[in-house]
């Protein structure tokens, strides 16, 4: 047996085969590759830590178990209303200080 040739590939494009049988024609589609999720760096309480692009208060909130009544954020020296959790993006080097108020005495 010979070998195949090497089907026309590009580096950022991979090609997917979609035959239909009825008919017998065949059609290249051109599929862009999957891009790696991009990483970004901020400081919650006064520690680096790395989260993914996009992600936001809420979400972070959610990752860490600090949800319900009870919590405050803070973005860059700016409190952030809980209402607006789940439409503020942490973008790099942002600061975020998360508290929760706990009763006692």
């Amino acid at each position: 047996r010979g070998a195949k040739a090497p089907h026309p590939f590009y580096e950022d494009e991979y090609f997917i085969t979609i035959m239909f049988i009825r008919k017998l024609i065949i059609y290249n589609v051109a599929v862009s590759k999957p891009q790696p999720l991009k990483e970004a760096c901020f400081t919650l309480n006064g520690c680096n830590k790395k989260h993914l692009a996009s992600q936001t208060i809420e979400e972070l909130l959610v990752e860490i178990g600090v949800i319900g009544p009870g919590v405050a954020v803070e973005r860059n020296c700016q409190v952030v209303r809980q209402i607006d959790y789940s439409q503020t993006i942490i973008e790099e080097g942002d600061n975020i200080e998360v508290v929760r108020l706990v009763g006692g005495g």
